[in-house]
């Protein structure tokens, strides 16, 4: 019986050590070793007694914060999309509306955005997206913040430098989204931070109108310019019109002249904005004085001849 109990100690003892070793090493992000003077004897203090009093491997300061979403927000967000129901749909909009982000979305797709969209929370250090690679995700930051850290190869050595965070309210830019540029920077949590998150593939599909609309022949119709057009053909190839949204104050073309689309606005109102040189005229007292030179009129000879 003795020697039973002895065993499992020992095999307690083990696991205790195997874990403890993982969770040492689990991290999303070197620790900056630079610091200065006396801190790293205090930090690697409290860093030891946050450590015991945690447990094997569990980091209690990530779960201080208290969420700025209900736990049954929560776990409707984190559920499959398939499976949210009608009631579920209708608490997640409501969520939806309150943030300014996403109305770069179509009105009509506030269903399919409440069904798409999902919740993920990180602890310190987690890197979500890495630079010089292509962004595959849109985040708004529900809590938290998050670093824009940008890394510079010099002559000297790699450099990291931080230039800018995103707080609460923020959004990853869905221009860079859209439009599949490499990241510039990467995003490095600053602590426990709470994000909603959407895949490349779900944005872009939001950002278009509802699928089942179909094409849109009588708007079509409407216009001079396509009365006598053939729009029957625009069945056989449908991907030839796309009907796409764009939310407040975004540039829907910046060149008209060089682009090889025909665009159509089929509701709201669009600017036409023209880049113009005008000379100020503001700073100039005067007007560049411009010599003037008068010469006198030439006398004409009056012969006897004519006189007479």
């Amino acid at each position: 019986m003795v020697k039973a109990f002895e065993k499992f100690v020992w095999a307690a003892r083990v696991v205790h050590v195997l874990v403890s070793s993982c969770m040492r090493w689990r991290r999303y992000k070197k620790p900056d070793g630079s610091t200065k003077g006396g801190q790293p004897s205090t930090q690697s203090g409290t860093r030891k007694g946050s450590q015991k009093n945690a447990g094997i491997g569990f980091e209690t300061r990530s779960f201080k914060g208290k969420s700025k979403i209900s736990d049954e927000l929560r776990q409707l967000l984190t559920s499959l999309p398939k499976v949210r129901t009608n009631e579920g749909l209708k608490k997640i909009q409501r969520l939806c509306r309150s943030t300014r982000a996403f109305m770069i979305f179509p009105l009509e797709r506030e269903a399919d955005l409440s069904r798409l969209v999902g919740y993920e929370r990180y602890d310190n250090g987690r890197v979500l997206a890495c630079q010089g690679r292509i962004p595959e995700r849109f985040y708004y930051v529900l809590s938290g913040r998050v670093s824009k850290v940008c890394v510079y190869d010099l002559a000297a050595g790699v450099t990291k430098m931080s230039f800018g965070e995103l707080m609460q309210g923020n959004t990853t830019d869905p221009v860079e989204l859209m439009n599949g540029t490499t990241r510039e920077h990467s995003l490095i949590c600053k602590g426990p931070v709470e994000v909603l998150v959407l895949d490349k593939e779900d944005f872009m599909e939001l950002m278009n109108t509802s699928p089942d609309s179909g094409l849109p022949i009588e708007t079509l119709r409407s216009i001079e310019l396509f009365r006598n057009f053939p729009l029957e053909k625009f069945f056989d190839e449908k991907d030839a019109i796309v009907t796409k949204y764009f939310a407040k104050d975004a540039v829907i073309v910046r060149d008209s002249n060089d682009t090889p689309y025909f665009y159509i606005v089929k509701s709201g109102r669009c600017k036409v904005v023209r880049k113009q040189d005008v000379l100020d005229m503001s700073k100039t007292t005067k007007l560049p004085s411009i010599t003037v030179t008068r010469t006198p009129p030439r006398k004409i000879p009056i012969h006897q001849e004519s006189m007479i």
